[in-house]
């Protein structure tokens, strides 16, 4: 099976990575630059939120140039269009801050990963019920993981993703209660290295958090 194939697989069968990179108020150019040197570092899931400039042609060069051997995506997708805008450009991955169930349906209709946000025990079983795959708990850096674990006792069959503020202490915590993964932004591997768009610097800074919150 290809790359790409797996990939694609991996979507089909409801699977994430662990970590998702988001990507929030970055050009195209660099979005592409910083997935080269994560990748690298690797990374294989990208989410480019439809806030940044010009996601759509973001996550068009993204599929082009890494689609084979990453899941790329899309995150702030809240309506049908922008579902249907972001899958004819290639993305395999749909994240929401919120739980719309016509957004769910949109996108498993396109064959897409569903990953719609939630806070509360009746709204993560409320977006599962209407076909999520991972239900993103958002935003978990001002629950905390003491809120991860209360929720799982309930509703311990539906896969969760921590995003929002998430350092990689709080990932660490965040896995120890069962999330199945943790979306985390550029900026909070190294803002300063972000800012300064030192992508090489970003790429060790996640490493870094990745062997904090894995270990």
């Amino acid at each position: 099976m290809s790359d790409q194939n797996v990939a694609g697989a991996a979507a089909e069968a409801g699977k994430v990575p662990e970590f998702v990179v988001i990507y929030r108020g970055f050009t195209p150019d660099e979005v592409c630059a910083a997935t080269e040197h994560l990748m690298d570092a690797g990374f294989t899931a990208f989410e480019v939120t439809m806030n940044s400039e010009r996601p759509v042609e973001a996550v068009r060069r993204l599929t082009k140039d890494f689609g084979a051997h990453a899941l790329i995506g899309s995150g702030t997708v809240r309506t049908v269009d922008q579902v249907n805008e972001v899958a004819d450009a290639g993305a395999r991955l749909i994240i929401s801050p919120s739980t719309n169930p016509e957004v769910i349906a949109a996108t498993k209709a396109r064959g897409l990963l569903s990953v719609p946000g939630a806070m509360t025990s009746t709204e993560i079983e409320r977006a599962w019920r209407a076909g999520a795959d991972v239900v993103k708990v958002f935003p978990l850096g001002t629950l905390g993981s003491s809120y991860i674990r209360q929720v799982r006792e309930p509703l311990g069959d539906i896969p969760l993703l921590a995003s929002g503020g998430v350092t990689a202490a709080l990932a660490r915590e965040c896995f120890d209660v069962g999330c199945v993964s943790v979306g985390v932004g550029v900026g909070l591997f190294d803002s300063e290295a972000a800012a300064r768009r030192d992508w090489p610097a970003v790429a060790a800074a996640a490493a870094r958090y990745r062997d904090t919150a894995l270990h």
